[in-house]
C-alpha cells in the first residue's frame, strides 16, 4: 500500500490526467430530488458548477460505492475538471473518507486526487467509525449555497433518492451534522507547498521521533561537515537570505541528528550514484527534504569528503545505520518516518510535502522501510567498503 501510494506521488506530472477545460456540459435540470446513478451525476455537476462560480467551502462525505463517479471515463473527466475549477477559484474542501476505504481503495482515491492535493486546499480526514453495514449515506454540502443528501439501504440499487437542498435553515442543520461527523474523524494528510515550508518544519518538530528512518534520494544534509557546506555555497555564489536560510536548516537538522544518535537510532536508506555521475559533477546536494529549491552540485573532491564523513558515522556511531540499495525505489521522492506520522517530500516541481497521520498508512510505511532494511542491510565493514568504492 505504501509503495503504491509513493509511486503515485513520484510519477505525478502537472496537467496529466486532468482535462485542461471542462468537457461540454449537458443541460442540467434543477430538481428538488434526483434518482439513481444518472440523477446523482446530474446533481453533482450542478453542485460543482455553482461552487466553482460562487466560491465558498465544500464539506464532502460519502460511504456509498464510487462507481457513480469513476465508472464512466467521460463523467470522471467532467467531475475532475469541475473539482479543479473549484480549487482554482479558491474553494476549500474538506472530505471525510470512510474507514472501510483505508487500503487499496484509499490509495486509488489519493491517486485520483493528487492534482487537487497539490493545491493545499484539500483537507482529507478518515472516519474512525466503521460505516453502518445496512445503509449508505452521502452528504455533499456547500454551507452558503446547496447540499446533496441521501440515506438508503445497501440493496437499493438504482432506487436511490438524492435530495437537493437550498433552504438556508436546512443547510444550517446539515452543517451541524457534518461537524458532528468530523468530530469522529482524524486528519488523513496535510499538504505543504514550498510557500508553507515553515509550517511543515513546525509539524516536523512537533512529531520529532526518538528514532529516525528515512528513504533518501541522496546523501543527507546533516551528515556532511559544516565547513564543506560553507565552501560549496561560496563556490556557487550563494549569499544573503538564501545562504542564511540554508545554513539555518542545516544547523537545525544537524542538531536533530546529534540528539537522535545520543538518544535513539538513525536509519538512512538510499542508493548511491554511479562513479561516472560523481566524476562528471552531476550529483547535487540533497536539499529537497529541506524544502529548498537551490541547486548545488558536488565536485568529485567535495563528494568524497561527504562520503568520508559518512564512513566515520558508520564506523564510529553505533546508533547510525546506513542501508545501501542497488537502485533507487523512487525518482524524486524522500520519505521520513516521524513519531506518529510520515512526511513525504516531492523533490521536483511542483515541490510539495505531504504529512500523513493515518495509523494504517504509517504502519504500512514502517513495514516497507523494515522490509528494505531486512533485504539490503549489510554489516558495517561491508557498508564502509561500498562507500569507499564511490
Amino acid at each position: 500500500m505504501a509503495e503504491t501510494l509513493f509511486r503515485s506521488i513520484d510519477a505525478f506530472t502537472p496537467g496529466r490526467g486532468v482535462p485542461d477545460a471542462a468537457p461540454q456540459l449537458l443541460p442540467i435540470q434543477e430538481l428538488d430530488k434526483y434518482v439513481g446513478t444518472e440523477g446523482l451525476r446530474s446533481a453533482v455537476v450542478r453542485f460543482l458548477v455553482d461552487s466553482a462560480r460562487e466560491g465558498g467551502e465544500l464539506l464532502l462525505y460519502s460511504d456509498e460505492p464510487m462507481g457513480w463517479m469513476s465508472g464512466d471515463r467521460a463523467y470522471f473527466a467532467l467531475w475532475a475538471s469541475l473539482m479543479v475549477a473549484c480549487v482554482q477559484n479558491g474553494v476549500r474542501i474538506k472530505i471525510i473518507h470512510n474507514v472501510d476505504r483505508v487500503g487499496p481503495e484509499m490509495v486509488d482515491a489519493i491517486h485520483g486526487w493528487i492534482p487537487l492535493y497539490m493545491s493545499g486546499l484539500i483537507e482529507p480526514y478518515v472516519f474512525r467509525k466503521p460505516r453502518n453495514a445496512r445503509f449508505y449515506h452521502t452528504l455533499f454540502l456547500r454551507p452558503s449555497g446547496a447540499a446533496i443528501q441521501s440515506f438508503f439501504p445497501v440493496e437499493a440499487g438504482e432506487d436511490r433518492l438524492y435530495d437537493y437542498i437550498t433552504a438556508e435553515d436546512h443547510l444550517a442543520v446539515l452543517e451541524k451534522s457534518y461537524k458532528a461527523m468530523l468530530s469522529h474523524a482524524s486528519p488523513f494528510l496535510k499538504t505543504y507547498p514550498v510557500t508553507r515550508a515553515d509550517d511543515l518544519w513546525q509539524f516536523y518538530r512537533d512529531n520529532d521521533p526518538e528514532s529516525w528512518c528515512s528513504i533518501l534520494n541522496g546523501l543527507s544534509l546533516p551528515t556532511m561537515p559544516e565547513g564543506l557546506l560553507e565552501r560549496m555555497l561560496d563556490r556557487e555564489g550563494i549569499t544573503g537570505a538564501q545562504r542564511e536560510l540554508l545554513l539555518g536548516r542545516y544547523q537545525e537538522r544537524r542538531r536533530q541528528l546529534r540528539e537522535r544518535l545520543a538518544q535513539g537510532s538513525v536509519d538512512e536508506i538510499l542508493c548511491l550514484p554511479d562513479r561516472e555521475a560523481v566524476q562528471s559533477g552531476s550529483v547535487k546536494l540533497n536539499l529537497g527534504a529541506e524544502m529548498l529549491e537551490a541547486s548545488v552540485s558536488y565536485t568529485q573532491e567535495e563528494y568524497a569528503e561527504h562520503i568520508a564523513a559518512i564512513r566515520e558515522l558508520v564506523n564510529g556511531e553505533k546508533n547510525y545505520h546506513l542501508t545501501l540499495l542497488p537502485q533507487a525505489p523512487f525518482r524524486d521522492l524522500q520519505i521520513f518516518m516521524l513519531k506518529d506520522a510520515v512526511a513525504v517530500f516531492r523533490c521536483r516541481a511542483p515541490f510539495t510535502a505531504f504529512a500523513f497521520k493515518n495509523e494504517t498508512l504509517t504502519r504500512s510505511v514502517a513495514d516497507y522501510c523494515a522490509s528494505l532494511i531486512e533485504q539490503f542491510a549489510s554489516d558495517r565493514h561491508t557498508t564502509t567498503q561500498a562507500l569507499s568504492g564511490v
